[in-house]
């Protein structure tokens, strides 16, 4: 589980590893352009392709005791995501320029060349999806690394080529993902020609669309919603303060990744716990919250040394000007872990009905938030509503979980965890006064106090194997 997470938190967090470069060689405004048509990919991704991505992680436990059963799935809903998306982007070349003028404020976010490059390279990653699922659900670690590896080393190699030597700037960085993504794709293509049929079967297609299809406005409204801030910050504050939130919330925005690599991971062993009988089956659901909210914490405190010491990667006051706000980012950030482990056990019991509701009622109050906090407060006022709308989606789930009877979530438990993170941390600032070295003390005593902590629970997850 442990290689698996690493890895499916090393590819997306590419960005991360490459912050120094960009802050090198991209202004705040050149930083804000990119994350602004990185917003419309994300959300455009989700529709073009139905979410079908997520309904194999579903159903693919259905289909695992036949083979060919399983690849007959497979190559139906690979197939059928390439159809989906390659409809959608030639849509897009059309349509592409009037969306981007009735989204954005800002002129110099224009759809070509910068949002055709975006939508071109997050086509191809999501297309690579439904192969990487098979790769991780069957523990073929080996292919999944060098698959893994191989996108990352390309994405900086060309990036680096692009924007250093070619001098291209954002549209560089585009290029990189391009290549990267394209290279991959074709790779497991051409040693999967399996993958690709002309033959559906409604019996396997059917049950993931009729599932996907109310999850899709949620997955829509979760995209959207992790995206509104950027949204709403480009519109009151403009497109400088835009790069500067999005360096702040793509370094917090880590957690966000490592809880994706997390969910990878632990969704196999999850979900075949909450498939067996009554039993033990409560006792491990607390048990990997346990160690997820662990995990989480965990990398909370690695973001607030990275934050606290941006200087090291600049010297350029704009982006150093973000420094005073990781502390509050990172604590504002807990509710978020706790609600995407209880989205895991939600999509296991096909509730993606609730998931949708709760996620209108959350991106709702975090609009209102934001509209109302944005332009008073700045960027403090992103932070706060996107705090208060995850502690609401929180609790909304923890009492459907008791209402559903699903296995009982021991919060009480969870909450030790994250008393100690957040006491340590804010000691750490209540007493020392320079807030590079609140940074390194919080890390140390989060990192030895936490892990001294949690031996039990580790060891717990260190004897835990999967089963076919």
């Amino acid at each position: 589980m442990f290689w698996f997470a690493l890895l499916g938190f090393l590819r997306p967090a590419i960005q991360i590893f490459l912050l120094p470069f960009y802050l090198i060689y991209l202004t705040p405004e050149d930083y804000g352009l990119l994350a602004m048509v990185s917003v419309f990919t994300s959300i455009i991704c989700v529709l073009a392709t139905l979410r079908l991505d997520a309904a194999v992680r579903t159903f693919y436990f259905d289909y695992n005791d036949d083979m060919d059963k399983l690849w007959k799935y497979l190559s139906q809903t690979f197939s059928l995501i390439i159809i989906m998306g390659s409809c959608i982007y030639l849509v897009l070349l059309i349509l592409g320029p009037s969306l981007f003028k009735l989204i954005f404020e800002s002129d110099e976010i224009t759809f070509y060349p910068y949002g055709i490059l975006s939508i071109s390279a997050g086509f191809l990653t999501t297309f690579s999806t439904v192969y990487f699922i098979y790769l991780k659900n069957e523990v073929r670690l080996k292919e999944y690394f060098m698959y893994s590896i191989g996108m990352i080393l390309a994405t900086i190699l060309f990036q680096l080529i692009f924007v250093v030597y070619f001098e291209l700037g954002v549209v560089g960085i585009l290029y990189g993902h391009i290549i990267a993504a394209a290279l991959i794709f074709t790779t497991l293509s051409l040693r999967n020609m399996k993958l690709y049929t002309s033959k559906f079967s409604k019996e396997m297609i059917f049950p993931s669309l009729k599932f996907t299809i109310p999850l899709l406005p949620f997955a829509f409204l979760y995209r959207f919603e992790l995206q509104l801030d950027k949204l709403m910050i480009e519109r009151f504050l403009g497109l400088e303060r835009v790069g500067q939130y999005a360096i702040l919330m793509g370094i917090v925005g880590m957690i966000g990744i490592l809880m994706t690599a997390m969910n990878n991971a632990m969704r196999p062993f999850l979900y075949r716990s909450l498939k067996a009988p009554e039993g033990d089956t409560t006792e491990q659901v607390n048990s990997f919250l346990q160690f997820y909210l662990f995990i989480g914490v965990l990398g909370l405190s690695g973001i607030i040394l990275v934050g606290s010491n941006l200087e090291l990667f600049t010297d350029n006051e704009k982006y150093l000007a973000i420094q005073p706000y990781f502390i509050l980012a990172a604590i504002a950030s807990i509710p978020l872990i706790i609600v995407r482990y209880f989205t895991l056990i939600f999509i296991y019991y096909k509730k993606s009905k609730d998931l949708t509701l709760v996620t209108i009622v959350k991106t709702l109050i975090m609009f209102l938030l934001m509209f109302l906090l944005i332009p008073k407060y700045e960027i403090n006022g992103a932070i706060i509503s996107i705090s208060i709308s995850y502690l609401l989606n929180a609790f909304i789930f923890y009492f459907l979980n008791v209402n559903y009877g699903m296995p009982k979530i021991e919060i009480l438990k969870a909450l030790r965890i994250i008393f100690l993170f957040v006491g340590i941390v804010l000691g750490s600032f209540y007493f020392i006064d320079s807030i590079r070295w609140v940074g390194v003390i919080q890390f140390l005593l989060v990192w030895i106090l936490l892990i001294l902590f949690s031996i039990p629970l580790i060891k717990e997850m260190a004897r835990i194997k999967i089963t076919k």
